[in-house]
C-alpha cells in the first residue's frame, strides 16, 4: 500500500458507531457483539476507530471487518505489523491484561508470518467447527 487510506484524523470522524467504543471491555463482557460487527461490515471497508482514554500514546486504530479486506493486508506484514506495530514499541495489538512478558511476537494475534502461520497450523486441527460445538456444548 503505498498510499494512505485516509488521514486518520479526518477518518475519525466519519466512525459509524459514535456510541460504540471498541476498547471498552464491557462491551464484550455478555458474549462477543456480533451485531456491532455486523454494523461494520456494512459500513465499509477500512474504518478509523477515535482515540479512547482506553488506547495508548492518545492514538485511535484502524478496524477492518471485512474478510476481503482483512486478506490483503494479512499478507502485507511489511505494512501492517502485529508485531512490530509501526513505530509503537509495544506492537501494533494491545490487550490489557497480558503480563508484560508476554507481548509483541509472544501471543499468536500479535505475531507475524512466518511464525503466525506456523503457530495457525499446529492449532488449526483442534478448532474446527465440530470441536467447537463440542466445546460449547460441554
Amino acid at each position: 500500500m503505498s498510499e494512505p487510506l485516509c488521514d486518520s484524523q479526518h477518518c475519525a470522524t466519519r466512525w459509524p458507531l459514535p456510541d460504540v467504543d471498541l476498547t471498552d471491555l464491557t462491551l464484550f463482557s455478555q458474549g462477543f457483539p456480533h451485531s456491532v460487527f455486523t454494523q461494520l461490515r456494512q459500513s465499509g471497508g477500512a474504518l478509523y476507530h477515535p482515540a479512547t482514554p482506553l488506547t495508548p500514546d492518545n492514538e485511535g486504530f484502524w478496524v477492518f471487518t471485512r474478510y476481503q479486506d482483512i486478506v490483503p493486508l494479512a499478507r502485507d506484514i511489511d505494512t501492517f505489523s502485529s508485531h512490530r506495530g509501526g513505530d509503537r514499541a509495544g506492537g501494533g495489538t494491545m490487550i490489557e491484561d497480558l503480563p508484560c512478558a508476554a507481548g509483541p511476537g509472544t501471543v499468536v494475534n500479535m505475531m507475524d508470518d512466518p511464525r503466525h502461520k506456523a503457530l495457525r497450523r499446529l492449532m488449526a486441527p483442534g478448532i474446527t467447527r465440530g470441536r467447537v460445538t463440542a466445546l460449547a456444548a460441554a
